[in-house]
């Protein structure tokens, strides 16, 4: 297996479905209002419409679907970083989540981002990604 490789959660059948529906998706009124704002659902920053993609917060490859509460609009830089960091599951130690919980395995950390000010953009510490805390997306 190539390490590169992402490990799929659900079948290339699976897969091809979400891509097919996401595709059909992208001609939608409700699709083009959503990425009409033109803001990225990640860093907030503003784009031209056309320069924005669908995402998938729970990646496809991980169980997510295609439906509108899985559907942001990103910028092609927020996408890319996501799509490097899809098969992080290092875990930190010596910490504790925001509300001073033990991290435990079998979940995806990362540490949120932060601005010059030393504020986080996402809010502090660490999270688990969203795959984990939502876990009515795409739960197998």
């Amino acid at each position: 297996m190539d390490p590169e490789e992402p490990i799929l959660w659900i079948s290339e059948e699976e897969l091809a479905k979400q891509r097919r529906i996401a595709k059909d998706l992208r001609k939608t009124p409700w699709w083009k209002k959503k990425k009409g704002t033109g803001i990225c659902h990640y860093c907030g920053k503003k784009f031209p419409p056309e320069e924005l993609t669908m995402d998938h917060l729970i990646p496809l490859a991980k169980g997510g679907k295609s439906v509108r509460a899985n559907l942001v609009p990103a910028c092609k830089e927020c996408n890319f970083s996501k799509k490097i960091n899809f098969r992080s599951n290092s875990i930190p130690t010596g910490e504790k989540t925001e509300d001073g919980r033990s991290f435990s395995r079998g979940r995806t950390w990362r540490k949120r981002g932060t601005d010059s000010g030393n504020r986080s953009t996402f809010g502090r510490g660490w999270e688990s990604s969203f795959f984990y805390r939502h876990r009515s997306f795409g739960d197998r």
